[in-house]
This record gives structure tokens, sequence and C-alpha cells, in this order.
């Protein structure tokens, strides 16, 4: 996915002149980072959020449900459910922009050793990852990260012209 996501950065620049996709790709990161920071104000207004989202429990009954499944059938499950959660969310997104705006095969790198990272946490931490960390601060965290990005990508934009 990450590769995708970056070949398709490379091709919107061929397409669209450099200053559109910057100034899109600057847009995106500041239209992520004000939702993120929204949602996580939305959950420290109504109290929610403050431990593991719900997600966990669904996983864990979905895998009860399929404990007798091979080892190749987890395998593809794990990397079809990975690919179609990863299809258009802001991650890949994150990475179309990024790769528009700069050197592609340094922003796949980095997608992909940050994809494997947090897999790494997920799968080796997942359990108590998930039933200690606060969704709400993850939220906010994020959203304060998109809004960085988005101030230095307006910022190398307006420094080039």
């Amino acid at each position: 996915m990450t590769m995708l996501s970056a070949g398709i950065g490379v091709i919107l620049p061929a397409i669209l002149p450099a200053q559109y996709t910057n100034w899109t790709a600057t847009f995106l990161f500041v239209y992520f980072g004000l939702k993120l920071i929204h949602e996580a104000y939305g959950m420290f207004a109504s109290g929610e959020g403050t431990g593991p989202s719900g997600e966990l429990e669904e996983t864990e009954k979905e895998l009860e449900d399929k404990t007798n499944s091979a080892s190749y059938t987890i395998v593809s499950q794990a990397f079809v459910l990975t690919f179609l959660a990863e299809w258009g969310d802001r991650s890949q997104i994150a990475t179309i922009a990024l790769a528009a705006a700069r050197e592609s095969l340094g922003v796949t790198l980095g997608g992909v050793v940050g994809h494997c990272c947090c897999t790494a946490l997920a799968v080796m931490g997942g359990r108590v990852l998930a039933s200690r960390i606060s969704e709400r601060v993850i939220l906010l965290s994020g959203g304060v990260l998109f809004l960085c990005f988005a101030i230095h990508g307006a910022c190398a934009q307006l420094s080039e012209q």
C-alpha cells in the first residue's frame, strides 16, 4: 500500500503542476489535523475515549469464531484486512501527498518502516497497548502532528516562491 501510494504521489505532479500538488498536500494535512483535533475534542467533551476503543473486543470476538483456521488463511486475512483498512485512509493520503511534494524513495522507505513499527507494536503488544492507550489522546496527538506537517509544508512552499 505504501509503494502504491508513493507511486500515485509521483504520478500526480506529472499530471498537475507541482505547486498545486504541494498546496493540496498542505491543505490535506490541515484538514486531517483539524478533523482529528475536532474528534478528540468531541471525545473530551462527552467523556468518551478515556480507555481502549471497542475495536479490541470486536476483533477478539472475530478471532474466537475463527480459531480453527489454518496459518495460510490467517496470513491472507491479515493481508487483505490491512490492505483494505489502509485504502483511502489518512495515512495513504498523507503518503500520496508527501510523495508528491518530496522525494518518493525516501517517502516510501519512511512509510514502510513506519508501518512496520506500528504493525510490530500492534502484534507484539496489541492487547496491552489497546487496553491502556486513550483513544482521544491518540486522536489529539495525530491532529497536532498533521498540523505540524501542514506548517512545514506551507513554510517550504513560501520559501520556494
